[in-house]
């Protein structure tokens, strides 16, 4: 199972107050995710059934907020991290496309081509 997480607010105290993600059937306490401040977050993809959502707070300013949605897939996602490539989708199929450093900055004068065929609902794969 894949877990994609979108925000649509967030604001926390910066430096003070944290949002962290992290696989709940880990063994390692580690956040995969860890998110401060009050700019909005990136769609996060976590690769795992069960995720844990932590939001710790300090004893000062109040009334930050964040609000999120999540969608769960099973295994019709396809994550296409290379740097392009051609990929056939049947029906109900989600595809996410992105750049295989992320989250972390794409490289310089690089060019990636996905080519997405979708098939019609009628069409077996």
């Amino acid at each position: 199972m894949i877990i994609n997480f979108t925000f649509h607010v967030f604001d926390l105290e910066d430096g003070y107050d944290y949002l962290y993600i992290s696989d709940a059937n880990s063994e390692d306490d580690a956040a995969l995710v860890e998110l401060i401040g009050d700019e909005l977050p990136k769609a996060q993809i976590i690769n795992t059934y069960n995720s844990l959502v932590q939001f710790t707070t300090d004893l000062s300013r109040n009334g930050q907020e964040f609000y999120l949605t999540y969608e769960d897939y099973d295994d019709e996602l396809l994550i296409a991290k290379p740097c392009g490539g051609a990929f056939f989708t049947k029906p109900d199929t989600r595809l996410v496309i992105q750049f295989p450093n992320y989250p972390s900055d794409y490289y310089n004068n690089d060019c990636c081509v996905w080519n997405v065929t979708a098939s019609s609902p009628d069409t077996q794969l």
